[in-house]
């Protein structure tokens, strides 16, 4: 395949700007502020203000944590409540005893302060993992004052 020639024309080079030439924008008119301007910030700052009180999480993280049992990390930096989690009861796993009653035990020395072990819970899909948890999770908070809750 053959190449096609270059062109060999003139090229212009860039002009460079001179000393003396002047900032390329344009200077702005100076602020006047004419009658009730400052009523108008004011007025536009209360909104603002309102508005990012309306928008903003709650600054108290004691009523955000007792408001719900459940919490979804958000990447901002935020913990968002989950209004209604979807859980069994514990008495309707079946074929789990053992690993329910270790889970359990090491989940409540936890609660209490207590040196705890971490878990993992290992299987394939739809065999119980998730609802086990939950269901531990439950179990344990009934027992438990509102500011003990895990």
């Amino acid at each position: 395949m053959s190449r096609k020639p270059r062109k060999t024309g003139s090229r212009k080079a860039p002009k460079a700007a001179s000393a003396r030439s002047g900032p390329a924008a344009a200077k702005r008119p100076p602020l006047s502020r004419g009658e009730g301007a400052d009523e108008r910030i004011a007025v536009a700052l209360e909104r603002i203000a309102a508005h990012l009180s309306v928008v903003s999480p709650p600054a108290d993280g004691v009523d955000l944590l007792a408001s719900a049992d459940a919490f979804v990390w958000h990447p901002n930096g935020r913990l968002a409540p989950v209004p209604r989690v979807s859980r069994v009861e514990l008495g309707l796993l079946k074929g789990i005893d053992r690993m329910r009653d270790i889970l359990i035990e090491n989940t409540e020395r936890f609660a209490k302060g207590l040196p705890a072990n971490n878990a993992l819970l290992w299987g394939a899909r739809g065999m119980g993992k998730s609802s086990l948890v939950k269901a531990a999770h439950a179990s344990i908070n009934v027992d438990r004052r509102p500011g003990d809750r895990l």
